[in-house]
């Protein structure tokens, strides 16, 4: 009798990759080797833990090109968003425990499987860091940090919560960043949004990973023009860069910037918006006139004011399902 064992290997795992994650989750609790098939099987996958699905709906949101949000919600087979259930009545501690074990968890069963990763964690602590930096079949890596409970900027040493509990010190996110000093070595595509690495950690990672063709980097304010540096004369994948975005980041200088672009000669999209210490005219001018960059972002609006990351609205306007 033909059994689902009974098709070749490269087969099968080529049937499932086209499985949504619910429909793979369903089919690995039917026996212990299709448990290992279906956790073989996912090579794409968006996580993010959320305290409410409000919150999940704006992330999804803001990091996607939808304009509505029915368009946000609409289901990706890859994209796995969990809500914590009565998460407000919750001790804080205990909520984040549950946030880095389960994330550990996921990136853990995944490991060997991976190969295109998107997530959003509140805050990357050593656990998450040694699970993510194992994840050695990574092509593209999104790494975003979205704190939904922090209420201090970035000079404060703990991160707080609205009722001001400790919820975790910044150094251990500082720290977490050295675990990936050699991680990964076949990515692709890099983006980190709201990350605490400088650009000593950052180096460390794009030094191993020469095949980086779109880097983005958005609201890490502590890197700053080390990276430009490093990027236009040390890093041997720097003249096959086509994207790099530097959003809301470290201070800029014009000298500094006019020095690492040539080294990017394949360079087509080039984002310095909410980027500080350049003159947009002057900057423009360059485009224009010697770079020749085609998708092209200047510092600031056209208005001369700064572009911000965040729209904050009312929570009164906002309608709950």
């Amino acid at each position: 009798m033909a059994t689902i064992h009974s098709i070749p290997p490269e087969l099968l795992f080529q049937i499932l990759s086209y499985l949504p994650i619910r429909s793979l989750l369903s089919f690995s609790v039917t026996s212990k080797s299709c448990h290992a098939l279906a956790s073989a099987s996912v090579t794409t996958l968006s996580f993010g833990v959320y305290p409410t699905s409000l919150a999940s709906k704006i992330s999804r949101l803001h990091h996607t090109a939808a304009t509505d949000i029915e368009l946000a919600e609409k289901d990706d087979p890859t994209t796995v968003s969990l809500i914590v259930p009565e998460a407000e009545k919750l001790p804080l501690p205990a909520l984040y425990a549950f946030h880095g074990a389960l994330t550990t968890s996921v990136l853990l069963r995944y490991s060997n499987s991976l190969r295109h990763l998107d997530l959003t964690v509140w805050t990357l602590d050593q656990c998450i860091a040694t699970a993510l930096g194992g994840c050695r079949s990574l092509r593209s890596l999104t790494l975003r940090i979205e704190n939904p409970h922090v209420r201090l900027g970035a000079d404060a040493a703990w991160e707080l919560s609205e009722s001001g509990v400790k919820v975790m010190r910044k150094v251990d996110e500082d720290d977490a960043w050295d675990i990936f000093d050699g991680a990964w070595g076949r990515l692709r595509e890099l983006r980190v949004e709201g990350a605490r690495v400088s650009s000593e950690q950052l180096r460390k990672v794009l030094r191993v990973n020469p095949s980086v063709r779109e880097l983005s980097v958005q609201r890490c304010k502590k890197l700053d023009k080390e990276l430009w540096r490093f990027l236009g004369a040390e890093w041997v994948g720097r003249r096959d860069l086509e994207a790099l975005s530097y959003v809301g980041c470290g201070v800029l200088d014009m000298e500094t910037l006019e020095k690492s672009l040539p080294a990017f000669g394949k360079l087509r999209h080039l984002s310095l918006l909410g980027t500080v210490g350049l003159d947009i005219d002057e900057v423009k001018r360059k485009n224009d006139e010697e770079w020749h960059i085609k998708d092209f972002v200047p510092p600031q609006s056209s208005s001369g004011r700064a572009v911000p990351d965040i729209i904050e609205v009312d929570p009164a306007y906002i309608c709950n399902d």
